[in-house]
């Protein structure tokens, strides 16, 4: 995301990642930053586990499953845009494993729990919320009502907002506005996201989306300025996706993009980790620091039975991150011990190779 400070609601602080350890996650993984600000702190991370075994995220009934099931996204249209992507860079063709995974674990919560410590064990914070979609049960969830910094995954509330009437109160939603949409979440395009953000008001466009989705921990930028430091949690963002693949008319445009998240981001950012490193998933990711202080890096995307959301925090160790692009990040070890996390978690959910 363009911008870089703003400072947010405190979050835990988070103990430095021992250089021994990054230097070992620096060869599993790279990304990028996406926002920035700055904090200090060291303390313990403490991670908790509850499964309750009711619990459900909404919708908790089978949910239908039609379009994200589509062999592959429709083309977007070619019509004129009033809002030409003014920062689109060229695509790169990377070859992508397709190698099918495992069926995923029926009960992921111990690998998931041990990978969430090791995580901690480096200094980096998570929450996991993993649910199966046919049935909207809860399989496993870890400090799922911690806010973070929302990151680029604003993009798909954002998306959810316009697709549902938006400020403008209409769901006649025109084929130029829809390519702008699904470029957003593709290629995590800024420049679009602001439009749109700016265009709905804002603070008023986050309001709208935890009102109508009955998110109960997701909350406008604290800070006032910065999209990005729209707080949200793992399981509004579960919550989110679960209503976003249920209603026919926002997965017919947001489940697709997702499926077709781009191998790099607008501004050069490697996006193949976590969920999108998962053959024939949706995903979105984000990344960014420091906004509300910390490294954040997420995950969040679905398959035909599970929807996995992975939210992250860690203390910079480079508190100059908070003035440089997104590839800042990616090169720097506190960026890449996050970034393996993830990946790391993401395939413990699924039984991934």
């Amino acid at each position: 995301m363009g911008g870089g400070y703003g400072c947010g609601l405190p979050m835990t602080p988070f103990r430095r990642a021992a250089p021994i350890v990054l230097v070992a996650l620096l060869v599993l993984s790279t990304a990028a930053c996406d926002e920035r600000s700055a904090a200090d702190g060291d303390s313990t991370v403490t991670v908790t586990v509850t499964v309750p075994a009711d619990r459900s995220i909404t919708p908790a009934s089978p949910v239908a499953m039609p379009t994200d099931e589509a062999p592959a996204p429709p083309p977007l249209e070619s019509v004129d845009n009033p809002y030409p992507y003014e920062n689109t860079a060229p695509e790169i063709s990377v070859a992508e494993d397709a190698t099918p995974w495992p069926l995923p674990p029926t009960d992921p919560t111990d690998v998931v729990t041990a990978a969430v410590a090791s995580a901690a064990a480096v200094g980096i914070e998570q929450s996991v919320v993993i649910i199966d979609r046919r049935s909207g049960a809860v399989l496993t969830e870890i400090n799922p009502a911690e806010p973070y910094p929302a990151l680029s995954l604003v993009k798909l509330m954002i998306a959810a907002d316009v697709l549902s009437g938006g400020s403008a109160g209409s769901t006649d939603v025109d084929a130029a506005t829809r390519t702008r949409l699904r470029e957003m979440i593709i290629r995590s395009d800024d420049v679009t996201a602001t439009d749109f953000y700016e265009e709905g008001g804002g603070d008023e466009l986050i309001n709208r989306v935890v009102q109508q989705f009955s998110l109960i921990g997701s909350s406008p930028t604290p800070d006032g300025e910065y999209w990005g430091n729209v707080q949200t949690t793992a399981a509004d963002m579960t919550s989110l996706i679960s209503q976003i693949l249920a209603d026919p008319a926002l997965s017919a445009v947001i489940a697709p993009a997702m499926r077709a998240s781009a191998a790099f981001a607008e501004d050069g950012v490697d996006q193949r980790f976590g969920m999108r490193s998962v053959p024939g998933a949706g995903s979105k990711q984000g990344w960014g620091c420091c906004l509300s202080g910390v490294i954040g890096v997420h995950s969040v995307g679905f398959t035909t039975d599970r929807i996995v959301v992975v939210l992250t925090g860690a203390e910079p160790d480079d508190y100059s991150l908070g003035s440089q692009d997104g590839l800042a990040l990616q090169a720097d070890p506190g960026g890449q011990a996050s970034i393996a996390t993830v990946t790391a978690t993401v395939r413990a959910a699924l039984g991934g190779p």
